[in-house]
């Protein structure tokens, strides 16, 4: 569970062992995990100096007309500051700063609106990236939590299906006559 904390102001590369290249384009998702990577040394920005940093990134499914994609976000800075990346991509998704305290495993299972464009890394190879995250506003448009499964299994530990915001609670009642 990361808290957010307040804070002013290149190591080995964690992320989810993704086999196919989710397509450009606008698209509904849904977040489905979230990767934890705590104590981590690396080089400070723009410095040969290092520093031991927290870090985070999260795993959508997102609905294509080619059918579901799983698309990971950029690893980013555990921090709450207003300039940090976590802290802006989480103000992009849900429309509000995140305040010192907020627990990022909260988002595991929210749904959100992701644009998809590609790069090409140092060695040639193309993967997608997150170029803007935004709310879903039909949450009824995104995926399902169980579409596709989590390369090497949740990192989280959050059971996405007890926390997903698109399911629509039955209004059956006996008593009820609507």
């Amino acid at each position: 569970m990361a808290i957010l904390k307040a804070t002013g102001g290149g190591s080995d590369y964690r992320s989810y062992k993704l086999e196919t290249l989710a397509p450009k384009g606008t698209y509904s998702a849904i977040c489905i995990d979230c990767m934890e990577s705590l104590e981590v040394e690396r080089n400070k920005w723009q410095s040969d100096e290092t520093e031991v940093v927290d870090l985070l990134r999260y795993l959508f499914i997102v609905k294509t007309k080619e059918g579901p994609f799983l698309l990971q976000s950029n690893e980013m800075k555990i921090s709450a500051y207003k300039e940090a990346a976590l802290a802006k991509f989480i103000r992009d998704w849900t429309g509000e700063l995140p305040a010192p305290g907020f627990d990022t495993l909260n988002m595991v299972g929210e749904t959100c609106q992701v644009t998809i464009n590609h790069k090409t890394s140092s060695r040639g190879n193309p993967y997608p990236v997150i170029s803007s995250i935004a709310p879903l506003l039909d949450p009824a448009m995104a995926p399902g939590f169980d579409e596709l499964d989590i390369p090497g299994g949740s990192r989280s530990g959050v059971d996405v299906k007890a926390t997903t915001s698109t399911e629509v609670e039955s209004d059956d009642d006996d008593e009820s006559p609507f």
